[in-house]
């Protein structure tokens, strides 16, 4: 895989999102299927991920992978018309998880400041919880107008600075991917948003997120750096620890929605836009620290 196919890749994402994307505010206005039940607004999730299906194929990604993100669309795309039951989300999420990491070594290591820990039999387990999890946690952000989108794009900069230094091409080739696509969706999802990512967009985001800090983290084969990993993705892991905590403290049960997110609680203080705005910027930074952490062996 070459910078050219990378870049044509990451091309034709951008490019794809941004023209299907087009088509769903158009189509959204007239057809009532297509829009939320609760926003009204149009769903078009299904255009972001039909830019990155395209962009996987020229960008040469594996069947493993390429099924998995399928399976996540299509689960994603039923629960935006369905509203699937936890139990049923996590099962196909699982799955999903296991298809494409037949195609990645998986975390066979945890890399520390002080050492490594082998997982051993662990390994595939905390690979599966670590793809699912961050499936989740952006979803869980996707609360506020490009809020997800812009929590996301700085730790896709920051996994295709890591891929390009280590010429790590399957990395180089996803991280392109989801860039593009996450800059084709934003000017229809930022702020004031005249597209929803819904299900289908927001687990498509976690997911390939996973998957691709999976290819392009580890130093040596497997030796997943743990520290540099949860500085990339702070916020939605923060947010999502903080919900279960909140929920639990509550009594209520770990999947009960609620609007005591972080984002939430920063939109009641400071309004919408700004705390799109600062959340953005808090990724942005957190990144960087993640980023330089990865240069420094942690």
């Amino acid at each position: 895989m070459t910078w050219e196919w990378s870049g044509a890749a990451g091309g034709a994402s951008l490019l794809v999102t941004l023209l299907i994307a087009l088509c769903f505010v158009r189509l959204g206005e007239t057809i009532p299927l297509l829009r939320d039940r609760s926003d009204g607004r149009p769903i078009g999730g299904p255009g972001l991920a039909a830019g990155v299906l395209v962009g996987l194929g020229i960008g040469g990604a594996d069947p493993f992978l390429l099924g998995g993100a399928g399976g996540i669309i299509i689960l994603g795309a039923l629960d935006d018309r369905l509203d699937l039951s936890p139990t049923i989300k996590l099962i196909g999420q699982g799955i999903a998880a296991a298809v494409a990491l037949f195609g990645l070594n998986g975390i066979g290591t945890l890399s520390l400041a002080g050492g490594s820990i082998p997982l051993g039999p662990v390994g595939p387990v905390l690979t599966l919880l670590w793809v699912v999890g961050l499936t989740n946690a952006v979803n869980l952000i996707d609360g506020l107008d490009g809020l997800a989108v812009g929590v996301s794009i700085p730790p896709t900069l920051a996994l295709l600075i890591i891929g390009a230094s280590t010429g790590n091409a399957g990395g180089i080739a996803l991280g392109a991917v989801l860039l593009g696509g996450l800059l084709g969706f934003y000017p229809w999802n930022r702020f004031r948003a005249r597209l929803l990512l819904g299900d289908t967009g927001a687990e498509l985001i976690g997911y390939l997120l996973a998957v691709t800090s999976i290819r392009v983290l580890p130093a040596d084969v497997d030796a997943f750096p743990l520290i540099s990993a949860v500085f990339l993705f702070s916020f939605p892991l923060a947010d999502t620890a903080f919900a279960i905590v909140r929920r639990a403290y509550h009594h209520r049960a770990l999947f009960h929605g609620d609007r005591d997110h972080i984002h939430h609680r920063l939109k009641r203080t400071i309004g919408e836009g700004n705390a799109v705005l600062a959340l953005s910027l808090f990724s942005l930074i957190s990144a960087g620290i993640g980023l330089l952490l990865w240069s420094i062996g942690m």
